[in-house]
């Protein structure tokens, strides 16, 4: 995971503990919003993702959330982390491009399929 991590802060210009709590984020993002044989191809592949995302999902559970559904749900917890709306496209392509390093493009591109929004950030 940290190779993960170093990728993004590098690529979308983040600090290393501010791309940690982003990929954990959108990895819970995935986990949620995709079927869970799709989302499991790739956060189980990729140590440390699990826990990344477990930790969004309980900081989500703390009231570390956002109420609004959906990818604006998602935007609304990366900005509270920090991650401003400039940085979310740059975020998603690193993120993507690390991820299918680690898994190939065939997991990464049925998250894309399961998250048809997501497709413009990959």
């Amino acid at each position: 995971m940290q190779d993960l991590i170093d990728h993004v802060s590098t690529e979308a210009g983040l600090e290393p503990a501010t791309a940690r709590k982003a990929i954990g984020i959108v990895l819970d993002f995935v986990q949620k919003n995709v079927p869970p044989d799709t989302s499991a191809a790739v956060i189980d592949r990729v140590p440390g993702a699990r826990a990344a995302a477990s930790a969004a999902a309980e900081d989500e559970a703390e009231g570390g959330g956002s109420a609004t559904p959906g990818l604006m749900g998602l935007a609304d917890r990366l900005m509270a982390e920090g991650v401003g709306m400039g940085a979310m496209q740059s975020l998603g392509r690193a993120m993507f491009e690390g991820l299918r390093r680690h898994v190939g493009d065939g997991p990464v591109d049925d998250v894309a399929k399961a998250i048809p929004e997501l497709q413009h950030v990959m």
